[in-house]
């Protein structure tokens, strides 16, 4: 990555703001989003790591509306993909 001087970097900062905050995504995706040649295509990738984390915090009393909020993702998609990882984890042992 090049380097900024201050004021690039704080203006690059205010530009993933603005796009996490009105494309409703995690700030890491707005960044993403600014230095991709296509921004438009860039998607919210979750690793297993990532669901096996949401899994903990929902047997922890986490609602699926805070999971919405912390990872960006629709509460029917979180809730479908949970049930899928759990049902998964009982068959396999």
């Amino acid at each position: 990555m090049l380097a900024l001087s201050y004021t690039e970097a704080v203006r690059l900062n205010y530009y993933a703001l603005v796009i996490s905050i009105l494309g409703e995504c995690l700030p890491e995706m707005a960044f993403e989003k600014l230095q991709s040649d296509k921004p438009g295509n860039v998607k919210n990738q979750l690793t297993s790591e990532d669901w096996d984390d949401m899994a903990k915090l929902r047997e922890q009393g986490v609602y699926y509306k805070d999971l919405e909020a912390i990872y960006g993702l629709n509460m029917g998609h979180i809730c479908r993909n949970l049930k899928s990882l759990k049902a998964k984890k009982e068959i396999g042992g």
